[in-house]
């Protein structure tokens, strides 16, 4: 599979999955790890190069990521020479979904400017490119969504960021509920199930952001998934590796189902995995989901 990307592509298409963001992460904890294939979807690239080759072939739309090409704390490249530019001429425009802003920005401390000027240089390479930005969840226990005023803050900063992006959301991994700590705007910084959790965050974004499409990021893995095999064995037992169990076919059938309901045009999922790793279940989870709805995500 590894670098196979018309078979690849293919298995996206034929679970009519329409777009793919170019991360090859595999390990988050104690250290981020990746394939490094990352470097397939960026400049310097060509038309006729495997990745987009395949992209064109399935009719695949990417999401390029902004902390990729326009790095924070560097300046911005010159516009003829954009490197948002050259991968639409590699891959087509019709096969861009669109840009993705810093990820989670309130919550890792960009700062405004830079998200404003990632929506204004988008803009001006194509205004007919989207603009998404994911925000992160607010984790019960984190000190500063311990009150309401943290969680109002966090919030309306969030608020204020979205307009500086087309299509706004969250994402949301509340799958074990015991583990993920996840709490939703209107749940006064208690935890609850998945379904309240992702109806939650639909309904403040709805009620929040009127003019914007929304989107939901929801997960696609167990947090055991997160950690490198041998520092996961040597850090928990057997019983708590199983407890981080990821979501079934019908909890992630009812999360995705809850998000449409509540507004999602745009459905990603973080994480599955169809190479033979430990979240091979997450991969057939999604692809259950996505047929028990006959939506097309």
């Amino acid at each position: 599979m590894l670098r196979d990307y018309p078979r690849m592509f293919g298995l996206l298409k034929s679970n009519r999955i329409e777009a793919f963001l170019p991360v090859f992460q595999y390990v988050e904890q104690p250290t981020s790890k990746t394939l490094g294939f990352e470097s397939d979807f960026f400049p310097p690239c060509s038309p006729t190069s495997p990745g987009f080759a395949a992209v064109r072939q399935y009719g695949i739309k990417l999401v390029v990521a902004a902390d990729v090409i326009y790095p924070r704390g560097q300046a911005m490249p010159p516009l003829d020479i954009d490197p948002l530019k050259t991968i639409i001429g590699c891959a087509g425009r019709e096969n861009i979904y669109g840009v993705l802003s810093y990820d989670e920005p309130v919550h890792q401390g960009v700062s405004e400017s830079d998200v404003q000027r990632v929506y204004q240089r988008v803009k001006a390479v194509d205004g007919t490119v989207p603009v998404l930005m994911v925000q992160a969840p607010m984790i019960a226990d984190q000190p500063k969504f311990a009150t309401a005023a943290g969680r109002n803050t966090y919030l309306q900063a969030v608020k204020i960021y979205s307009q500086y992006a087309d299509i706004v959301g969250f994402d949301v991994y509340p799958v074990p509920r015991e583990i993920a700590k996840v709490t939703s705007p209107d749940d006064k910084g208690a935890v609850v199930d998945h379904p309240a959790t992702i109806a939650g965050y639909m309904a403040w974004l709805k009620r929040t952001l009127p003019g914007k499409r929304l989107m939901i990021v929801l997960q696609g893995f167990s947090y055991a998934d997160e950690f490198d095999h041998g520092f996961l064995t040597r850090t928990f037992d057997a019983a708590t590796i199983r407890a981080m169990a990821g979501p079934t076919a019908a909890q992630m059938t009812d999360m995705t189902r809850i998000a449409i309901t509540g507004g999602a045009d745009t459905v990603f999922w973080w994480g599955p995995s169809f190479v033979g790793t430990v979240s091979d279940p997450s991969w057939s989870a999604m692809t259950t989901a996505i047929t028990t709805l006959k939506t097309k995500p």
